[in-house]
């Protein structure tokens, strides 16, 4: 109960990225390969998956300092999604 405590200030984010695929989660391929991937490597109309990787990234980095360092992130606000 003691370590739960300790990470009482951890609060989960439940976000939705609009527009993206089941696959846009994977890391983007080279456009070399795009085709012969087929489904996997293809994302719906107007949704840029280098662009939301990059966002990603930056999240989970401003996550992970906040929850390593014992900063509460009551204020984080991920850019990659849309809070629910």
């Amino acid at each position: 109960m003691k370590l739960l405590n300790c990470f009482a200030f951890l609060l989960l984010i439940d976000c939705t990225v609009p527009n993206a695929g089941h696959y846009s989660f994977i890391t983007p391929f080279p456009k070399a390969r795009q085709d012969e991937l087929g489904v996997v490597a293809q994302d719906p109309d107007g949704f840029d998956r280098s662009q939301f990787h990059q966002k990603l990234s930056a999240d989970i980095v401003t996550f992970l300092d906040s929850a390593l360092n014992a900063k509460p992130y009551q204020n984080f606000q991920p850019t990659a999604c849309l809070v629910n």
